[in-house]
């Protein structure tokens, strides 16, 4: 998928962050290798912010959080992951 695509090319980009690609219910996410932070990528429209995810992003955030037990999970979208990977290395971070 193009998600994913785009989440290779990142880690190959960012190879000092050690992230890996995780499926997340219907989502991806790249997650970091410790585990203490992770970022999911939904639709650009869907808002980010925990008290108003859909059906799927919660899904995905409850698989990353309590299945994998990330500390820190962030929601995004793939155009941000696309045009501002800056972002995305942020979250990941922690800077």
């Amino acid at each position: 998928t193009r998600t994913e695509q785009l989440a290779e090319r990142f880690t190959q980009a960012f190879p000092t962050l050690n992230a890996r690609i995780e499926t997340a219910g219907d989502l991806l996410a790249l997650v970091r290798n410790d585990d203490q932070k992770a970022v999911i990528f939904g639709h650009p429209l869907w808002i980010h912010a925990e008290d108003y995810f859909n059906e799927t992003q919660a899904e995905a955030f409850d698989h990353i959080a309590s299945v994998l037990g990330v500390r820190h999970v962030a929601m995004s979208d793939v155009w941000t992951l696309e045009r501002r990977q800056p972002q995305i290395f942020r979250d990941l971070n922690g800077t």
